[in-house]
């Protein structure tokens, strides 16, 4: 039976080794596809990249397709579709909406094409597995931060993402169960659709409304950095925390433009969603779920994080 290959390539990474190359000239043995968000985000881009790596190491055909705008499944439906209509063997899926995206998994069901969820999941179909992070409590994590940067008093604006998502919700949850602890902090909370020019838009609105205002959680760190931008024209300085880590907002965390970022391993996600499919078509048992983990990134962890001694 294949043992998880994830770890052994982290590992070879951090001794500073090259990632092993494919393990044979074969023709592919399978033809998976892996369907992410926007490709303007980097979080997708390492997910993406890591399913590569899989995708070498194990003989795959991999076919990578992104959305155009996030957390809107329509086009996401007919590229699956279309990838059922192809006869994949297998489909890696970031769900855009938990019940849009729903017809499309059982038309996958009923094709006897094996689906993973990787990031997001759905709130119906078959699932061989879903592979993510706990947002609730990697959320919690971010929002505590920004409430004891503060004092545990004050305005706190936490910034949502796209409206009815799951990560959305759940990511809204968990800060909002942080700063609920403290009975001196007033929570406004508004969305700005993952995205980092309505993020900067709504901070700009708020600070005009609230010139008092003394923290920012965010639910991705493309908004935090719309937050940040925004902050910065009005010649502000408070706690900002985005989520996800991504390379820009890591460099603005270790300059100090960015307190801190929720971080996610979206290349586990990646790399680990081809695994199991693979898994799957050769009738190994897999996971349900997998928590793909959390860390909470500040100046004090960030160089270390880059470095890649957390993982990916």
């Amino acid at each position: 039976m294949r043992k998880s290959l994830f770890l052994l390539v982290v590992v070879a990474l951090v001794l500073g080794s090259m990632i092993p190359a494919a393990v044979s000239a074969q023709e592919p043995q399978y033809t998976i596809s892996m369907l992410t968000g926007t490709m303007d985000n980097p979080y997708w881009i390492t997910v993406s990249d890591w399913a590569k790596v899989a995708a070498e190491m194990l003989n795959v055909n991999l076919v990578t397709l992104a959305v155009d705008v996030e957390g809107v499944a329509t086009q996401q439906i007919s590229q699956m579709e279309d990838r059922i209509a192809q006869g994949d063997d297998a489909i890696c899926v970031a769900v855009q909406d938990t019940k849009a995206m729903i017809p499309a998994i059982e038309q996958a069901n009923e094709a006897g094409i094996p689906v993973i969820g990787v990031d997001k999941g759905a709130e119906g179909g078959k699932l061989e597995s879903l592979i993510m992070t706990d947002n609730v409590v990697a959320a919690y994590d971010g929002g505590k931060w920004v409430a004891e940067q503060i004092g545990g008093k004050g305005k706190v604006l936490v910034l949502e993402g796209m409206p009815g998502g799951q990560t959305a919700t759940d990511r809204k949850t968990g800060a909002l169960n942080a700063l609920a602890e403290y009975p001196d902090i007033e929570v406004i909370s508004l969305p700005a659709d993952w995205q980092t020019a309505k993020a900067q838009a709504v901070t700009e609105d708020t600070l005009t409304a609230n010139p008092d205002l003394a923290g920012i959680f965010c639910s991705n760190d493309m908004m935090a950095i719309g937050a940040v931008t925004a902050l910065a024209a009005a010649g502000l300085d408070i706690p900002v925390c985005g989520f996800d880590a991504v390379a820009p907002a890591l460099e603005m965390v270790a300059d100090g433009r960015l307190g801190a970022t929720v971080a996610q391993f979206p290349g586990k996600m990646g790399f680990l969603g081809v695994e199991y499919a693979v898994k799957v078509l050769e009738g190994e048992a897999v996971p349900e779920t997998v928590n793909s983990g959390s860390l909470l990134v500040t100046r004090d962890n960030v160089l270390a994080f880059q470095a890649g001694l957390y993982g990916q």
